[in-house]
């Protein structure tokens, strides 16, 4: 096969890989091979940098210990996102199952929206023990963060990635990436 060959020679000089897996749909499923090919080299995804922002509006829903408590009872995750690529989607809930250790259900559902990218990001809800923490898409680049015992608040979902997401190893995206 003709792809074979090309990464095959291409990896004999590349330091790192980038792929982008809202745009090619087969990228999310080679992650992992990608990661464990030798010889070792940095490998990310730019969907996994393009929900930066949505795991830092996750994670300040457990910005206090009984919430923290709560999410290692983490039991379901439901994710909206437009269009058809799921990537994004699936890359967030592989990262709550890396981070938390769980395995919960998980319901992804698609929504049209024509004014926003395929993959984006619409809403995120978490049940733990039968508790619901969500963040919700207000307008581009503010999520509302809503959660028990902590005011309702908007934060900032930074859309850019940080530098060493893509140029350097990035070992939650790796964990990530196994738990998918």
């Amino acid at each position: 096969d003709a792809s074979r060959v090309v990464l095959a020679r291409l990896w004999e000089v590349a330091t790192r890989v980038v792929v982008d897996s809202t745009a090619i749909p087969r990228a999310l499923g080679s992650l992992s091979s990608l990661i464990q090919r030798q010889p070792d080299r940095s490998v990310t995804d730019l969907s996994w940098t393009k929900i930066t922002g949505w795991r830092e509006a996750v994670a300040r829903a457990f910005d206090n210990a009984e919430n923290a408590e709560a999410l290692g009872k983490l039991d379901r995750v439901e994710i909206a996102h437009v269009g058809e690529s799921d990537a994004q989607a699936r890359l967030l809930a592989a990262w709550l199952a890396a981070r938390t250790g769980r395995t919960p259900d998980l319901e992804i559902t698609a929504t049209e929206d024509p004014d926003m990218r395929d993959g984006s990001l619409t809403r995120v809800a978490l049940t733990c023990a039968g508790e619901e923490f969500k963040v919700t898409r207000v307008v581009e680049g503010t999520g509302r963060v809503e959660a028990p015992r902590l005011p309702d608040h908007l934060v900032p979902q930074r859309r850019h990635a940080q530098r060493h997401q893509v140029l350097g190893r990035d070992r939650i995206f790796e964990q990530a990436v196994e738990a998918l």
